[in-house]
């Protein structure tokens, strides 16, 4: 009864934070975006709203490099995307109920901000990931406060110069979509807290009236989807908060809205035993989904069907897993990383669930865990670690703040 208290509570918390959705910006509480690894470096977002510069073939902070003035862009939960020689991101800060979004551009190179500290600025609050097509950026909000009857969410096109952004057009939603956007074949898909999820049209061969009329349809789930969407081949995977895990095939010519799965096209729902909050993923035909609760579902993919189930010992799974050999000796045996957000990052076997290790944090992680070369690198509260995956021990360990080791 104790630990189911303390679920509930954390739950409670969690959605009073994102409904909520403001943290003072002049202590952003962010540092839930996810590292992200190019040309043999990783950019790690700090809970600071900075930006640090991972050398993997030195393991050294680059202090050369990066946004780092004691200015921040503000909260940041979703990693930038690369685009050409800079990464574009999101970020937002708050006071009281008064938030500013802002788009920022970063040089791959220097690491300075190209559009100033403020960047592209929008009166709401920037969560989920964007996505690019072409020579366009997408991006997906909550309401717009400077905006007069403002709608619950919108849906964004931006066209891209080497200098600026210029919005082409937006979308009403009728929910915040802090699930971000995702693109395939010139459709953005894009969720929403009102458990609407779009597929819209992107197409610039088409001659639309309103932005509305790029609506091909819409599905209304039986929750909020606040967790990013999953595409695999011809199906989109996606979770809600009435602990249903959904899979749409979106290879049909649907239009309007979808009131009923058809298992003849490959779909289906599965009930499960607690809130999704983060994409599943899929390997072999095995579909892997995990829920905020700490639990881990492996299921067939063509039915649903559960194969296995388990749950980490302590914490939640705020961010998402990754898959990873781990080897011992002459077994290398098939894993998932999973980072909890009390402490540590468990390792989890993919074919019967058992715990197989972990690696040691003795912190939170609440952003997505990197494998790259026998190596899983990490972030907790203010430090970047990174760990053996062969002996699941520590390696290394540089303190975000200051750019030097960490004590002790």
């Amino acid at each position: 009864m104790i630990q189911k208290s303390k679920l509930s509570i954390f739950l409670f918390i969690l959605v009073t934070i994102f409904f909520s959705g403001c943290m003072n910006d002049l202590s952003p509480q962010g540092g839930w975006a996810d590292p992200l690894i190019y040309d043999e470096k990783i950019i790690v977002p700090t809970k600071k709203g900075e930006f640090v510069q991972f050398d993997l073939n030195s393991n050294t902070v680059d202090r050369n490099w990066g946004y780092k003035n004691n200015v921040s862009v503000g909260s940041t939960y979703s990693s930038p995307i690369s685009v050409g020689n800079d990464f574009i991101g999101t970020a937002y800060s708050c006071r009281g109920d008064d938030c500013e979004g802002q788009i920022y551009k970063i040089n791959k190179n220097s690491g300075l901000l190209l559009w100033g500290e403020d960047g592209y600025q929008l009166k709401t609050k920037l969560i989920g990931p964007i996505a690019k097509l072409d020579e366009k950026i997408y991006v997906s909000t909550s309401s717009i406060s400077d905006t007069s009857n403002s709608d619950p969410g919108y849906f964004f096109e931006f066209i891209l110069d080497d200098n600026y952004l210029y919005e082409s057009w937006r979308l009403p939603l009728s929910g915040a979509s802090w699930g971000g956007v995702l693109i395939n074949n010139s459709i953005a898909y894009v969720p929403t807290m009102s458990g609407v999820l779009y597929a819209i049209d992107l197409s610039s061969d088409e001659n639309y009236m309103n932005p509305s009329d790029r609506i091909l349809w819409t599905f209304q789930s039986k929750g909020a989807i606040y967790s990013s969407l999953y595409i695999n081949g011809d199906f989109i995977y996606f979770g809600d908060f009435s602990n249903t895990l959904y899979k749409i095939n979106i290879s049909s010519d649907k239009k309007n809205n979808i009131t009923q799965l058809d298992s003849k096209l490959g779909e289906w729902s599965k009930k499960l035993d607690s809130w999704i909050g983060t994409p599943a993923i899929i390997e072999d035909d095995n579909l892997f989904v995990f829920s905020l609760a700490g639990e881990i579902y492996s299921l067939k993919d063509d039915t649903g069907e559960t194969i296995w189930k388990t749950k980490i010992p302590e914490g939640q799974i705020v961010s998402s897993p990754v898959l990873f050999n781990r080897s011992r000796g002459t077994i290398t045996e098939r894993s998932l990383a999973i980072p909890s957000s009390e402490k540590n990052v468990y390792i989890i076997s993919v074919l019967d669930g058992r715990e197989l290790g972990m690696f040691i944090t003795e912190d939170s992680v609440v952003s997505s865990p990197i494998f790259h070369d026998e190596r899983i690198y990490l972030q907790t509260n203010n430090e970047f670690r990174w760990f053996s995956t062969i002996s699941t021990n520590l390696e290394g360990c540089f303190d975000l703040d200051s750019g030097g080791f960490c004590d002790g």
